[in-house]
Parts: structure tokens; C-alpha cells; sequence
């Protein structure tokens, strides 16, 4: 029963995903302009873009449509129509489409990162090359949300399985919890349903996770040794969040090692690691020789320029709402235009991923020198996040300092697998979590709606507000102006298709659980 229930909701996740991407106009995703520029010159020319040299593509310059709201106020000041000024103005017929690769005026900031992603969505760029705007980026955001979606998918089985190795029965219902996660935390769905390299990461992240379960259960370790190494050298390739995440893989690696004192399990945390720097490491040293920043964030070299290398002075109140601002969008951001609606509508989320911290942090096994197996594999989702969180904070100081955007906390989405594992463990009061999470499922709708508005025209982000706005609104929701910029009805079916999977899902996970003895008030006993 599990299993059916686990399906259900990855299937409803996939609808919900197809539904977000019907509506999503172009360039509303974040930094797509950069992340198709990229994908379009390497398509074009055989070559990544030159960081600080190359530029956004023309294309994007060229573009006949309105576009985001600003990120500093006045917000509907931008230099390009928003999606109001459009809708008050008719609109253009044509939003027009790709051409050739062309130097454009702005600099490609996501120049920085490693090519892989982008060598791997000049396919799909090449198929719907003919397509005008709509049509071509949707093909694009589709491809990249599947490498995401598959990642999840692969996350979420490989843990089952193994959950389901555990003695008793105790991990029957880790599936189920882990495939609801784009329903628990709904910026899951924004994140991936765009064009932007962390699906990749997510696909990748979710491979590494597989066989290190693997190797946990003596499944071929040499063999996931290896596979894992390569595919943590892919993901170097990808994106330099794998320099914390692998460095979070290896301590696990090393504790099973320590656990156990075998030498064969020294060697296979040495074997990976080995072919992990031997296939992305040179990406990385190339970076350190021009950039002098071992990442090349463009981030971190500006925070250098500014202030020479040394520290910088930052305050506190600044530090504290960079780091509020990380679990707030890990839980919900929505798009590019990052209009909002009041912070307090994001309790209920907030509630559900602080209790399954909680009992998740209150269900580890105390550190021992000696651990077993699944005490380490209870331990694994901590190893792997603070590195990771770790990195996040040095970003907080780049931000507070000048050098850098607000650091967004979504980047913790391409942890699904493991940190789904850790929820899993956390799901200790499943009647509150029951409310929390419906509570969370009504915020989602809303703001789903309150996204909608705003791109018919309707709703907007005004002034210094960051909030959605009807003021001066001609409408609520304007569905002429959204078919302009993508497909509202196939949205609201692919919508309401997953709500119904979701719903199904719900119902038989509720009609098949029983509490058992050692759940107290919870209907799933995952103690390890």
C-alpha cells in the first residue's frame, strides 16, 4: 500500500511541476536570462561564456514581452514594460523568438559556473529552436524540470528500499513521506520548473545518495565506489555547491570506515574520492589561476574588489535577516519577480519543517566512536547539509557586506533525498503535521492565484512593497493576458490533475495506517 501511495504522489508532483510550467511566462524563472544565454551560446558557438567578458545574449535584449518586477524599489521601475504595463497596453501579438548567438549589453553573471548542465540542454534548446518564446522556453524549462524530477524520483525509491531492508517494518512508509516533499515545502516546484543548473544538481545529488545506500547494505561497494566518485565528479562539473556536498559525502564514507575499521572501506571512500577531483577538479583550479577564487563566484570576486581581500565590516541586524532570509525561501520565493504575500501566511510550513527538525534532531543516536550502521545513516542528512549551510553563511556575509544578492535558501531543494530521509525520521506527530501541511496546501493555492494575478496585469509589486498589490487593478485575473505568455487552461488541468493524485494519495495513506505501539501519537514508528 505504500508503494501505491508513494506513485500517487510522485505522479501528483509531476503535474503539479507541468501545471507551473504551463503558466510561467518568459524570464520569469530565476536568472533564466543568463542560464538560456549560456545554454544558447555553447549551442551556437561550441563554447562557454568568458566570465567578465561575454555577454547576455541579444536575444534577451531583443525580446518584444514584459518581464519581472525589480528586485529594488521602486519594483515596477525596471526599463521594460511589466506585466501590467502590458496588459493596459494590449500587449504585442508576437513576443518573437531565438535567432543566433549574439553579444548583448549586460554581462552573464552565470558565466561562473561549469558547463555541464548547459552541453547537456543544447539538445533540447536545438529542438525548439523554431518555436517562439512561449513554446521554446517551455520545452527548455520542461526538459530541465524532468532531470529534477528524475532525481527525485531516484531519491525517493532508492530510500524506500532501503528503508524497507530495516527490521520490523519501521521504514514502510518513508517513501510516502519523502515523494510528498513538493507538497510540505511548495518552493520546490519554483525552483526546479525553470531553466537553471540545480536540476542537474538535484539528479545527480539523488544518484550519489542511491549508491552510498548501496554501499551501506554492502550492495556492490566497489562498484558504487566507483559510480559514486563519477558521479560526484559530474556534479563538480555541474555547479561548485559540490565542493560541500562531496566534502558532506566523504565525512560519511569516513565514519563508515571508522565504524567499522575495514580497510576496504577506507579504500572505497578513497576511491571515490580520488575520481570525483580527478574528473571535476580542474574545472576548479582553472578558476582559482584566473579568478584567484578556487569557485569563481561572482559573488566572492566582487566581495575581493570591494574590500582587497581582507574583512569586511558588516552589522548585525544585516547578518540576522540574510540568515532569516534562507529558511524563508527554502519554503516559499515563488519566481523571479519575488512578490510575496504576508510573511505570517508562511507559518504553516514554518511549522511543519520545525517539527520534523525537531524529532528528527530529538531521534539521532548520540555520537559514539563506535556507531552502527544506521546510526551513522541516521546521521548522514546533518553531514551533508552543513557543508552546504556552511558555504550558505559565507554567502550571508558576501551579501552583507555588498557583494552579493539575498542568499536563498531553496538551494537546500537539491538536497531532496537525503534531507527527505531526515523528514522521514522527523515524522513524529503525524495529526499536527495532518494540519500543518493542509494549512500549507490552502498558503500554496494562494499564492499560486496571487502569481496569476500578476502575470494577467492584475496584481503587481509596487513602490518599496514587496507584496502582491491590487491597487489601481482593473481585474483579479485576466486569462486573455496569460494566454499571451503561456497556457493558463492546460495549467489549471495539469493543476487540478495533481490535486486529485495528491488528494487520492491522502486518503488511502489515511485509511491504510495504523498508530502502533511505539508511535505514541504518530502513525509511523521510524525509529532507528
Amino acid at each position: 500500500m505504500a508503494d501505491r501511495v508513494t506513485g500517487l504522489l510522485l505522479l501528483a508532483g509531476l503535474c503539479v511541476g507541468l501545471a507551473w510550467l504551463s503558466c510561467l511566462p518568459p524570464w520569469e524563472g530565476f536568472d533564466e536570462t543568463a542560464h538560456w544565454s549560456y545554454v544558447q551560446q555553447m549551442a551556437d558557438t561550441g563554447r562557454a561564456p568568458v566570465y567578465g567578458t561575454d555577454r547576455i545574449s541579444a536575444d534577451v535584449d531583443a525580446y518584444r514581452g514584459p518581464m519581472r518586477y525589480g528586485e529594488t524599489p521602486p519594483f515596477e521601475v525596471t526599463g521594460r514594460p511589466t506585466y501590467r504595463d502590458a496588459a493596459r497596453r494590449g500587449g504585442p501579438a508576437d513576443l518573437g523568438g531565438p535567432t543566433v548567438f549574439r553579444q548583448g549589453r549586460s554581462l552573464n553573471w552565470q558565466s561562473q559556473h561549469p558547463p555541464l548542465y548547459y552541453i547537456v540542454m543544447t539538445a533540447p534548446y536545438r529542438m525548439a529552436h523554431g518555436l517562439g518564446w512561449v513554446g521554446h522556453l517551455f520545452v527548455l524549462r520542461l526538459a530541465s524540470f524532468l532531470l529534477a524530477f528524475a532525481g527525485l524520483t531516484i531519491g525517493v525509491v532508492a530510500t524506500a528500499a532501503h528503508a524497507r531492508s530495516l527490521p520490523g517494518g519501521r521504514g514502510a512508509w518513508v517513501g510516502p513521506i519523502m515523494a510528498a516533499w513538493p507538497f510540505l515545502f511548495p518552493q520546490f516546484v519554483p525552483e526546479f520548473a525553470r531553466l537553471g543548473n540545480d536540476s542537474l544538481c538535484l539528479l545527480l545529488a539523488s544518484v550519489v545518495w542511491a549508491l552510498l545506500l548501496d554501499i551501506f547494505r554492502d550492495r556492490r561497494p566497489w562498484a558504487a565506489a566507483v559510480l559514486l566518485g563519477l558521479a560526484l565528479g559530474l556534479g563538480l562539473l555541474t555547479k561548485a555547491f559540490f565542493l560541500p556536498i562531496s566534502a558532506g559525502f566523504g565525512l560519511v564514507l569516513l565514519a563508515r570506515a571508522g565504524a567499522s575499521r575495514r580497510r576496504a572501506d577506507l579504500a572505497q571512500a578513497a576511491v571515490a574520492g580520488v575520481l570525483a577531483l580527478a574528473l571535476g577538479g580542474g574545472w576548479y583550479l582553472a578558476r582559482q589561476a584566473a579568478t584567484g577564487s578556487l569557485i569563481g563566484a561572482d559573488e566572492f570576486i566582487r566581495l575581493n574588489a570591494l574590500h582587497g581581500g581582507g574583512a569586511a565590516a558588516v552589522s548585525p541586524p544585516e547578518i540576522l535577516r540574510g540568515l532569516a532570509a534562507i529558511p524563508a525561501t527554502f519554503l516559499w520565493a515563488g519566481s523571479w519577480s519575488l512578490a510575496r504575500l504576508p510573511e505570517a501566511c508562511l507559518l504553516a510550513p514554518a511549522l511543519t519543517l520545525g517539527l520534523v527538525l525537531f524529532d528528527y534532531g530529538r531521534s539521532l543516536p548520540p555520537l559514539s566512536l563506535r556507531p552502527g550502521r544506521e546510526d551513522i545513516l541516521a546521521w548522514a542528512p546533518v553531514a551533508l547539509a552543513a557543508p552546504l549551510a556552511a558555504g550558505l553563511l559565507y554567502h550571508v556575509y558576501a551579501w552583507a557586506a555588498g557583494a552579493a544578492a539575498v542568499t536563498p535558501g531553496w538551494y537546500f531543494h537539491i538536497l531532496a533525498a537525503p534531507l527527505g530521509f531526515a523528514v522521514a525520521l522527523g515524522w513524529r506527530r503525524p495529526r499536527v503535521l495532518a494540519a500543518t501541511v493542509g494549512a500549507t496546501a490552502v498558503y500554496t493555492l494562494a499564492s499560486w492565484a496571487a502569481q496569476a494575478s500578476m502575470y494577467g496585469g492584475c496584481a503587481a509589486k509596487l513602490g518599496a512593497d514587496k507584496h502582491y498589490s491590487l491597487a489601481g487593478a482593473r481585474c483579479l485575473v485576466d486569462i486573455p493576458a496569460l494566454g499571451a505568455l503561456g497556457w493558463p487552461l492546460a495549467g489549471a488541468g495539469w493543476l487540478a490533475a495533481g490535486l486529485v493524485l495528491a488528494g487520492a494519495a491522502a486518503v488511502l495513506a489515511l485509511s491504510s495506517v495504523r498508530p502502533g505501539p511505539e508511535d505514541g501519537d504518530g502513525l509511523i514508528p521510524l525509529g532507528l
